[in-house]
Order: structure tokens, then C-alpha cells, then sequence
């Protein structure tokens, strides 16, 4: 999860992790609580530097940011793929070999609609 974590923003008593894809935040909500018992110990050992910063975090959550194309390196399939272009345009000079009058002449609806 470290290689993810793009920055942290320090807002009053609220701490949040921006992290840059969605895998890392289901990771971060997935083991919150051991997260926040290691933080519990680190702040413990550093009482004192948080403290001079004037900072002492009551809330700890994550957001994903995304930059420019960076969701797609992760997930190429979200990535917009160009459209082919058509190989056969639709005419009206086609035969209608329904034998069904009503699809027949649905076909006929599809002839006039090429028109």
C-alpha cells in the first residue's frame, strides 16, 4: 500500500491519506484498525514532535485522487478505446425474402428509414 500513497494533508484534527487508486483505499478501509493501532504506537513514541507541530490527529481517512491518465495504468480495460471504423454503410437495396407479411413489412420500415 506504501507505493501508493501519493500525500497527506493535515487538516485540524483530521488527517487524510490521498492515495492515487482504488485498490489501496479498499486496503487502507480493509485494515483500518490495524493501521490506526500502529499510528497509536508511533504517536506514543513522537508525543513530543506532534506536539511542537501543534498537530494531534482525533481522525485518519483516505481518499483516492486520480492524475490525468493514471487510473488507466493500473486497469487498461477502463482505458477509451477508438471506435473501427465501418467496413459495410447500410443501403437500401437490399432483398426483403420475409415471408411473414409483418416482418415483411418491417423490412419495408427499415428500407423507408435508409432513405
Amino acid at each position: 500500500m506504501q507505493g501508493f500513497i501519493d500525500s497527506v494533508i493535515c487538516d485540524d484534527e483530521k488527517l487524510i491519506i490521498v492515495l492515487s487508486h482504488n485498490i489501496a483505499k479498499f486496503e487502507f478501509d480493509h485494515g483500518k484498525e490495524q493501521f490506526l493501532a500502529r499510528a497509536r504506537v508511533y504517536y506514543k513514541d513522537h508525543a513530543r514532535d506532534f506536539e511542537a507541530l501543534n498537530f494531534i490527529p482525533k481522525k485518519i481517512e483516505a481518499k483516492v485522487v486520480f492524475k490525468g491518465n493514471d487510473r488507466f495504468k493500473f486497469d487498461p480495460l477502463l482505458a477509451p478505446t477508438q471506435l473501427n471504423p465501418p467496413k459495410k454503410l447500410a443501403t437500401r437495396d437490399f432483398e426483403n425474402r420475409a415471408k411473414d407479411p409483418l416482418i415483411y413489412s418491417l423490412f419495408e420500415n427499415i428500407r423507408k428509414t435508409i432513405k
